[in-house]
């Protein structure tokens, strides 16, 4: 949350967001979509893609199992062949 708001500027919450407990049905005033979307793709996507493209590449082990939303795998490719262009898929 620190480096979204650092670019994006501080998300303001309000009484409603404070008193929802974490347990219950979110229905306080939902951020502004042109932000939700930047999140979206910024740091669910695009984050979680370059972390675990590093972490592969930088693993001692040959073979490792990953189970993640196909709609990862194009960044994750990308983010793995960034740092060596050998990587390729292979099935």
């Amino acid at each position: 949350m620190d480096d979204f708001e650092y670019r994006y500027g501080t998300i303001q919450l309000d009484a409603c967001d404070y008193d929802t407990p974490l347990s219950a049905p979110y229905s306080c005033k939902p951020i502004k979509t042109a932000l939700k979307n930047k999140f979206d793709k910024e740091f669910v996507m695009q984050q979680r893609e370059e972390n675990l493209a590093s972490l592969v590449a930088d693993a001692p082990q040959q073979k490792i199992l990953i189970l993640f939303g196909t709609s990862h795998f194009k960044g994750f490719l990308r983010n793995l062949q960034a740092r060596d262009p050998h990587w390729v898929k292979i099935k």
